[in-house]
């Protein structure tokens, strides 16, 4: 079981990186400052994101 516990973190882990990017790349809101992806819950299924203006 704790082998499950590894994997997700790992998928989580992975899943902020690529929301990183995404929002640091792709979106060409000005309004969007700068975005830090803080914690990534795939059990829940919720995102927590902080933002600066």
């Amino acid at each position: 079981m704790a082998k499950d516990f590894a994997r997700s973190d790992r998928v989580a882990e992975q899943m902020r990186r690529e929301l990183a990017d995404l929002l640091q790349f792709e979106v060409k809101d000005p309004r969007v400052g700068m975005v830090t992806v803080t914690e990534v819950d795939e059990v829940r299924k919720r995102i927590a994101l902080s933002m600066k203006k």
